[in-house]
């Protein structure tokens, strides 16, 4: 069979034939170019569009990701270059054929780690369900999130979410000619993805340029998808008192090695005290071409954003995987083990409230008493030390979330909680961990293969899992309803849209079942905290 070429915006692309996991044939491009590599003068600004190319290139290997450490390697990968989508579609266009629904991923990966490849991301489960499949790269850390005050210097942050923003553009661009529909475009991701995901509703940069979200376990307004100005630490970083205009010329002058480890000397965590440094920003002169000109709260409160169908959800123990990032990303010194040894390091930054103050110590008692009661955190109770981290970093944001968008948007929102403990809960068992429950971003080996996948035995519940996920997705996908037309046995219970007096929700185990208000004790209790000291 010929290989595959494709025509795009900027000449012809040769992929590559491939099988999916049952074995039938599907097309992929890897390593297409959306934007100019952003080096030299374009280090840190927003990204601009890729020039035409002579002849046809091949598109068979994955382009770099961007730099960052890898959290399974634990090494330094990438390049700046690193501005690339892949495309994956069980079919190529045929004259007046129908296109196809478009899923675009987002990787997560904290704003730190991360890349669309296929390691991590491979299609050969949702390329079954004939959907058009697209995962991308974006800038990430110091490179993907400097913000300056200064408009003159044209960083004013965001550039990695701007990133995104392109490569939606270039999917409406080019996925008719993949036989994909780009009008009927869902984007989705996990973890710093979902936060994207949601961030995207928010800016007026992607208005039009999707159709449906899927935001899994992640928010704009969760702690740690708050960035700060790091000027100050960037001077501290490198010994110099100076303006942001002499620091861009620094910072450009550099090389990727440099500028890396330069990134790995300024503190960051994914713990809820800390104001990271290298995140999503509130840009400061706001102008048409700003991603996030408004607090994203605020802009939920407001109803003014991209109304669109949304699924969201979480896990049952996010804080397992939340921990192990801690541990090996960002090497903590007081984090990464499985105990709490100051309370007020658990309160999140967005309450506002000064470390060593009264009301500071008098929510730190109270998180203590709530999770553990009088005994001290330890190794012991490791199961509370998961729901607390999860419950603080994703859990109660998500409901906060919830409730904007249940007051302010015109479209269904479908909750899900993903419980289910299986061979393919991929992160959950990389790090070896026994503790009941499904870890963060465990949703991801119910939807992709990565290089240990292995196949599943034909009647196993990973199978089945497995096969509920996708189908219901792809079918959010197409329709923007999760639901079949009909119930069956695979998908054998309907998933009701949350309502204002009820927060429907999908359980995801080893069963499918449904209920109202999952963790509703847990989300309530840090309501009553945030009341004290958080103000809109």
């Amino acid at each position: 069979m010929a290989e595959p070429v494709v025509t795009v915006t900027n000449g012809a692309l040769k992929g590559k034939i491939a099988k999916d996991y049952r074995g039938a044939t599907y097309y992929s491009f890897k390593g297409i170019p959306y934007a100019k590599s952003p080096v030299g003068s374009l280090r840190f600004k927003a990204p601009i569009p890729h020039d035409d190319w002579k002849g046809i290139r091949c598109a068979t290997e994955h382009g770099s990701a961007s730099s960052c450490k890898d959290f399974i390697s634990h090494k330094l990968v990438g390049s700046e270059d690193c501005l690339f989508v892949n495309v994956y579609t069980p079919n190529l266009p045929t004259n007046g054929g129908p296109l196809k629904p478009v899923m675009c991923w987002i990787p997560g990966g904290g704003f730190v780690s991360g890349s669309g490849n296929t390691d991590l991301y491979g299609p050969e489960y949702l390329i079954t369900e004939d959907v058009v499949l697209v995962t991308i790269n974006y800038r990430l850390g110091l490179l993907g999130f400097l913000c300056f005050d200064d408009p003159s210097l044209e960083v004013p942050g965001n550039a990695g979410l701007k990133d995104q923003v392109m490569a939606l553009k270039w999917i409406q661009e080019n996925i008719a000619n993949f036989g994909g529909d780009p009008d009927n475009v869902t984007i989705f991701g996990n973890s710093a993805g979902a936060a994207s995901v949601c961030l995207l509703m928010l800016s007026p940069l992607a208005t039009g340029l999707f159709h449906k979200a899927i935001a899994q376990s992640g928010t704009a307004i969760a702690s740690w998808a708050k960035g700060k100005r790091a000027l100050s630490a960037l001077k501290i970083a490198l010994n110099v008192d100076t303006t942001e205009k002499e620091m861009l010329k620094i910072l450009q002058g550099m090389t990727l090695d440099e500028i890396m480890q330069l990134q790995m000397k300024i503190p960051d965590g994914l713990y809820a005290s800390i104001e990271r440094p290298f995140c999503p920003v509130v840009e400061s002169a706001a102008s048409n071409m700003s991603f996030l000109a408004e607090d994203p709260l605020k802009i939920l409160a407001s109803g003014n954003y991209n109304h669109v169908p949304v699924i969201t959800g979480y896990t049952s123990r996010e804080g397992i995987f939340a921990n192990f990032f801690n541990k090996i990303l960002f090497e903590c010194p007081n984090h990464g083990e499985p105990i709490v040894t100051d309370f007020e390091d658990e309160i999140p930054n967005t309450f506002n409230v000064t470390r060593g103050s009264t009301l500071s110590k008098e929510i730190a008692r109270k998180i203590k008493a709530y999770y553990f009661g009088n005994e001290e955190s330890s190794e012991a109770n490791r199961n509370q030390f998961y729901l607390l981290q999860g419950d603080h970093l994703l859990v109660w944001p998500l409901y906060s979330s919830l409730r904007h968008l249940i007051d302010t948007s015109s479209k269904p929102i479908y909750l899900y909680r993903l419980s289910a403990v299986t061979e393919l809960n991929c992160f959950k068992n990389l790090i070896g961990e026994t503790s009941p429950g499904a870890s963060h971003a465990d949703e991801l080996g119910y939807l992709f293969t990565n290089s240990e996948t292995t196949s599943l035995p034909p009647f196993s519940v990973g199978l089945k899992t497995m096969r509920r996920v996708i189908k219901l997705w792809t079918n959010f996908a197409r329709t923007g309803n999760p639901n079949p037309s009909e119930l069956n046995s695979l998908i054998n219970v309907l998933w009701k849209p949350v309502a204002k007096d009820q927060f429907h929700f999908l359980d995801i185990g080893e069963n499918l079942t449904v209920g109202v208000n999952p963790d509703k004790d847990r989300a309530e209790f840090w309501d009553e905290l945030s009341s004290a000291c958080f103000t809109l």
